[in-house]
């Protein structure tokens, strides 16, 4: 199931029990996590929480879950104080009434990306393990086939092995063009970071320019911020400072 499908049903069902204040909170906590305003997303986040204890659905508590995680450990890039707030949902995302929530899968991205930011290389094996556990469940049509690659991949650069990393890159992208699936911005992201890891600038602006290509319509700040620093770092590996 699409999780924003299912989202859109639960709002409505929501707002005709009375409850579209709180709805109305929810949807501006997204709008503020998808445009990197983090202090304005965590001022909503108690009543948006209360939202889902009171309604008592566990894939609504899962869903708010990763997303405060993905302000706290994805734009804010906290470790040790998320660490056993992140632990726990994850256990609570793998309960048998949330298993099948869509969501559960992006949980384990927020628990490794959260291994990452306490300590990546000391972290690495761990998150490689956990990926490929979780990998072994996902169908390559599914965008969380791509978000758990991202994390292996970043995992294997931590590691020290981005050859091993970039031949992972490319088995996965071709699982997902054979699907009929879109690249998504984070595999671009971590392909580049493989190649300006093993010196290769030319391939990485080659990629650059690709995901550049890709790039329709509206693009949300914190798609454009990470489109934007590798542009720049690529940039500085081609010794084209003034661009960057």
């Amino acid at each position: 199931m699409d999780i924003w499908s299912w989202l859109g049903k639960l709002k409505a069902e929501l707002r005709e029990s009375g409850k579209g204040q709180a709805v109305d909170s929810l949807d501006r906590m997204l709008q503020h996590i998808f445009n990197l305003e983090v202090t304005q997303a965590q001022a909503l986040l108690p009543e948006v929480k209360a939202l889902a204890k009171t309604v008592g659905n566990p894939w609504l508590e899962v869903f708010v879950g990763h997303w405060e995680m993905r302000n706290r450990v994805g734009s804010l890039l906290e470790g040790e104080t998320a660490l056993a707030q992140v632990v726990t949902l994850f256990e609570r995302a793998n309960r048998e009434d949330a298993r099948q929530c869509p969501q559960s899968v992006c949980v384990t991205q927020d628990l490794v990306s959260c291994y990452a930011n306490v300590d990546g290389a000391g972290w690495a094996e761990e998150r490689i393990a956990v990926c490929d556990e979780t990998l072994q469940r996902l169908d390559p049509s599914r965008g969380c086939f791509s978000c758990i690659s991202y994390e292996k991949a970043d995992a294997l650069l931590d590691d020290g092995r981005p050859e091993d990393a970039l031949a992972f890159l490319d088995e996965q992208q071709g699982k997902i063009l054979a699907a009929g699936q879109p690249t998504y911005d984070c595999m671009h992201e971590v392909r580049i970071a493989t190649l300006l890891q093993l010196k290769r600038p030319e391939q990485a602006w080659t990629v650059m320019a690709e995901w550049d290509a890709g790039v329709k319509g509206h693009e949300w700040p914190t798609e454009r911020q990470q489109r934007m620093m590798y542009k720049a770092q690529v940039l500085a590996q081609l010794k084209q400072d003034d661009e960057a």
